[in-house]
């Protein structure tokens, strides 16, 4: 029914900033080394130190470089990245829901708020599920309008 994918602009560019500085480095390591003519023991271990944090961004990159939501004939389906970090809501678990702005302190990534949760990648607009547990769920997202209709829907046709 709906689906719309959020992309971490800030979060990529950090990342891939941060992805670069490390090549840069490694880069450097290797000719002075190559200046020496071996790989020293300290050089190796920096190389491979290096070649670890690059493996880590990347790695974490995948997971969280955007921030897809879903809404379903079972629910409303939130997930990160490449999809391992997500999460279900069942439509008949929701009690409303209304576009909201996250204040800018609550930051951005998954995040316990006040009587609940945050899932969030980049903004501070989101979709406020109240749940019939009388939590709140928020979910961050460039489309609020369109999301808290699509949820709507769903909910009036139950």
């Amino acid at each position: 029914m709906y689906q719309h994918s959020q992309p971490g602009i800030l979060l990529r560019v950090l990342m891939v900033s941060g992805i670069v500085v490390l090549l840069v480095m490694g880069a450097y390591i290797l000719r002075i080394a190559t200046a020496d003519g071996i790989l020293q023991q300290q050089e190796q271990n920096a190389l491979l130190s290096l070649m670890g944090g690059i493996f880590m961004m990347a790695f974490a990159l995948l997971l969280i470089h955007n921030l897809t939501a879903t809404v379903d004939l079972e629910g409303v389906r939130i997930s990160y990245g490449i999809g391992i970090i997500n999460r279900r809501i069942r439509h008949q678990d929701i009690s409303q829901c209304s576009p909201v702005k996250n204040p800018w302190w609550w930051g951005f990534s998954i995040r316990k708020i006040p009587g609940g949760w945050m899932w969030n990648v980049s903004g501070l607009s989101a979709v406020e599920l109240k749940l019939k547990n009388s939590r709140v769920f928020r979910i961050g997202t460039d489309e609020p309008e369109m999301l808290a209709a699509a949820i709507r829907e769903r909910l009036t046709s139950q």
